[in-house]
């Protein structure tokens, strides 16, 4: 596949409706970076996606933007941009048991399986019950 085909699909593939395939669209993106500013530009707009899924196996959970940060990072060094990328209040990527013990924490019943975790770990951060930080790439 070119370049040009490569950006093609990954446009297409961060209009997903389905999280898991924008995250895995914007790891491929991290790891092969092309210097392409329209690409650049879809990927910082993810900044903003705050979808609650699996990002990473063995299981890790998290929002779709803090992926993205790593792909806009990689981008912008391809660039040659020297503008950090700063995500603010994010959580890093919780793991099953990590999930379990802050709805423990919380009383919210944790829910089983991979979609539980993901209802479990989104209601928590709705109800602010997932500690934050400022993240900088």
């Amino acid at each position: 596949m070119s370049e040009a085909e490569d950006v093609a699909f990954w446009m297409g593939q961060l209009a997903s409706t389905d999280a898991r395939a924008r995250v895995r669209t914007l790891q491929a993106i991290a790891e092969n970076p092309v210097a392409d500013r329209t690409l650049l530009a879809a990927c910082e707009e993810s900044l903003d996606d705050r979808e609650v899924c699996l990002i990473q196996i063995p299981y890790r959970f998290g929002e779709v933007r803090i992926v993205a940060a790593d792909a806009v990072a990689a981008l912008r060094e391809k660039l040659g941009i020297a503008q950090p990328v700063v995500v603010t209040e994010a959580f890093m990527p919780l793991t099953t048991d990590d999930v379990a013990r802050l709805a423990r924490s919380a009383g919210v019943p944790m829910q089983s399986a991979v979609d539980g975790t993901i209802a479990t770990l989104r209601q928590l951060v709705a109800q602010s019950s997932v500690p934050t930080r400022t993240i900088t790439r």
